[in-house]
């Protein structure tokens, strides 16, 4: 049998030890054996599957890990006779890419591995067992390229600069809507001193991906200089958005200094006990140097006792950031629903033409009364409102008028009218007239909004509430 066969077959004992141990001891008299290369390269492979599962339970530390990923990545390159395209090749750079996020040589070795040696099946997306797709293998390949330009630009020698751009500058225009890639490219416009282009590409992503924290957080970092009163806002939307609160350890840091530079000092406090508390569920004493100075600092010893005010919604103030109101598409309607079971809030402006807003997207819209007059900002084109403001008129004509008359009840029923002078009859819906029961046969005043009856195919008013209860906020 020969020594390949021989390793192959204790790898598939379960012995990696021996086989790695055997691979080792006949490296110099076989490393030109082609079958060998590809015996030892697998039990690399499952080298690497191994340090991320020991790490997460603790039985190796970060330090260790990251020895062992350049201990094997550099035997592994020493095989020049691996297949490429090949399974092994693909394989070893998907451990690669699941061991550490910040590797500092991973532009070098993803320069080496090749981005003409990917397989058919490595640009398709990845399925998990749980059913959830993940991005291709191709793609993961190059966000990590844009992730290592960004955090290692100024450390890298510039030839490997050059091809990093190039790079990201070509998976981008075969993928220009592919949220991961824009960000790096903003990120890198940011590094090469193209604050202004890194601006509107942030902004047009934001107006695409507005509830993604990251795309705020940077916004807030390019925006800082000029404007830090808009970045805290930026910082405080990103983590009120966050569905990961370790996600946004960083923020927080970077919030509180604004704050404390703005002499809010209790609000920066509030951020830099979450960020220390966050930091100790990560598992990391490592502190920032600006967080250190901050904690040592004289306010935060004088406030750190003292009631701290809570976190509050800013989405709706940060939405000015990214639109001003002459480049939208305004729409007046009439809040005519709240349903507070599936969170969200209608608004017609028709009889047959409304728009939805969720509690959860659009700040304060929730305390709105029913009969509201408010102002829905809309991009050209687009049925997805931006943002809400009250509006300064109580009335819409041909919409939401006020109706005095007669309040009735129907004979065995849970709904009415209510009959003007004009001879007039504005249905009042069971809700409603459940509220206004003991007014049944008395004159009353209501605020009504045209609706279309789709069962009999015709137009007609239906009373919101009654005049004294309108537009409570």
């Amino acid at each position: 049998m020969h020594i390949s066969q021989q390793i192959t077959a204790l790898r598939k004992e379960g012995n990696l030890d021996d086989a790695e141990k055997l691979a080792s001891s006949a490296f110099e008299e076989n490393m030109d054996n082609k079958f060998f290369q590809s015996a030892y390269g697998w039990v690399i492979y499952f080298r690497l599957k191994n340090i991320p599962e020991d790490l997460q339970a603790k039985k190796i530390t970060h330090g260790k890990s990251i020895s062992l990923l350049n201990y094997y990545i550099n035997l592994y390159v020493k095989f020049n006779l691996i297949d490429k395209p090949d399974l092994l090749h693909s394989m070893i750079l998907m451990q690669v890419l699941k061991i550490d996020k910040d590797w500092d040589r991973l532009l070098g070795f993803a320069k080496w591995w090749g981005v003409d040696n990917f397989r058919q099946e490595d640009y398709k997306p990845l399925e998990l067992q749980n059913g959830k797709k993940i991005a291709s293998l191709n793609l993961r390949f190059y966000y990590r390229i844009g992730r290592a330009l960004c955090s290692q630009y100024l450390s890298i020698n510039d030839e490997l600069r050059e091809w990093a751009e190039e790079q990201l500058e070509l998976i981008l225009s075969q993928n220009k809507e592919d949220q991961w890639l824009r960000l790096y490219n903003c990120k890198l416009m940011l590094l090469k001193g193209d604050s202004e282009g890194a601006l509107k590409s942030i902004k047009q992503i934001i107006k695409k991906k507005n509830q993604e924290f990251w795309a705020w957080s940077l916004l807030g970092d390019i925006i800082t200089v000029n404007d830090s009163k808009k970045a805290i806002l930026c910082y405080q939307h990103a983590i009120n958005l966050s569905k990961i609160p370790t996600a946004v350890v960083n923020v927080r840091e970077k919030l509180a200094k604004l704050l404390a530079l703005q002499n809010k000092h209790p609000e920066a406090i509030v951020q830099i006990i979450k960020a220390l508390e966050l930091r100790k569920k990560l598992g990391s004493n490592k502190i920032s140097n600006d967080l250190t100075q901050m904690i040592n600092s004289n306010w935060y010893k004088e406030h750190l006792n003292t009631k701290l005010p809570k976190e509050i919604d800013v989405s709706n103030q940060v939405i000015d950031i990214i639109y001003v109101d002459d480049d939208l598409v305004l729409k007046t309607g009439v809040v005519d629903n709240q349903n507070q079971t599936k969170k969200l809030a209608h608004v017609s402006f028709g009889p047959d033409n409304g728009v939805v807003l969720m509690h959860h997207q659009f700040s304060k819209i929730s305390n709105v009364g029913i009969g509201a007059i408010i102002n829905v900002f809309f991009e050209e084109g687009s049925h997805s409102p931006i943002r809400w403001k009250r509006a300064d008129q109580s009335l819409i004509d041909g919409l939401l008028n006020e109706f005095t008359g007669i309040l009735e009840q129907v004979p065995e029923k849970d709904f009415g009218f209510i009959r003007t002078t004009l001879k007039e009859s504005i249905f009042v819906p069971p809700d409603l007239m459940y509220q206004m029961k003991d007014k049944v046969k008395s004159k009353v005043t209501c605020r009504a909004i045209l609706v279309l009856d789709k069962s009999k195919g015709k137009e007609g008013w239906k009373a919101l509430c009654e005049i004294e209860t309108i537009c409570e906020f």
